[in-house]
């Protein structure tokens, strides 16, 4: 057993709320199965293509590689969010192996149609408590983080990208980009606008740890991805607010109408 998943506990009521309405974690199996997946399937090259090609009429994209980068997207949310939330907001983990975790059908519904947004269901649910006072000089908090985020990224993320990205030509430093705007989201627009100001700097903390120190083997890459998308907002023509703009671009312009490009997309955001 990895010497941080130790210590067991429970999620309390409200955490396991915010979790699941939120964040999408489930402890439900989808009646309708038909786009549930488990991540170890999507190791194999065969049935990782296979579940690109089945997702195509859902995003209604023209190509395995737009499919794939949209689906990097919910599969980043799922694998990152929860994960990173409660370990800095709850000082809490749990297990997320590639054979632990699986992808649970469920939709939402918009004003004019229901969009695809599968659930993070995990085999075995057990959380873990951290065992140290969430501080920023606290020697063993620090490494319970780095573990947590090598768990995340190079030991789960980063060996799916990396199929993801060779079944379908796309470029791997899409699919990071991807994953990363999510961090900057979570902490940026969510976590830090939510936690109290006692426990803002000890998360903004957390947030310097991922953009700025994590060492680029915790992502199973050359360089840390985060620090690599992680710079200042700026004034852009599609936004009143100013926004990070993205280096590559994830090509959601290509999805049929309604859709247009994202306000951050580096083709209309030049300098």
């Amino acid at each position: 057993m990895n010497r941080f998943l130790s210590n067991p506990t429970t999620w309390e009521p409200e955490e396991w709320n915010y979790l699941n309405q939120e964040l999408r974690l489930t402890d439900q199996i989808a009646e309708d199965n038909t786009y549930s997946v488990t991540s170890a399937e999507l190791l194999d090259p065969e049935q990782c293509a296979d579940y690109l090609d089945r997702l195509q009429p859902l995003y209604r994209s023209s190509s395995r590689s737009l499919t794939a980068s949209m689906f990097s997207k919910r599969y980043a949310f799922m694998m990152v969010c929860p994960m990173l939330y409660a370990m800095s907001v709850y000082r809490k983990t749990f297990s997320l192996t590639i054979d632990n975790c699986q992808l649970e059908s469920a939709y939402f519904q918009l004003p004019t149609r229901k969009t695809w947004m599968p659930n993070l269901w995990l085999r075995d649910p057990s959380v873990y408590e951290l065992q140290s006072i969430h501080a920023e000089n606290n020697e063993l908090y620090t490494q319970q983080r780095e573990d947590i985020v090598r768990r995340i990224f190079a030991d789960h993320l980063q060996p799916i990208l990396k199929n993801i990205s060779e079944v379908s030509s796309i470029s791997r430093t899409i699919l990071w980009e991807n994953i990363a705007i999510y961090v900057y989201v979570l902490y940026e627009n969510r976590i830090l606008k939510e936690v109290s100001e006692d426990q803002r700097q000890r998360i903004q903390h957390d947030l310097d740890y991922l953009t700025k120190q994590a060492p680029a083997d915790c992502f199973g890459e050359k360089r840390n991805p985060l620090a690599q998308f992680y710079t200042p907002k700026r004034v852009v023509p599609l936004s009143e607010q100013p926004q990070r703009v993205r280096k590559t671009c994830c090509a959601h312009y290509e999805l049929p109408a309604p859709t247009d490009y994202c306000p951050t997309c580096p083709k209309i955001c030049k300098s």
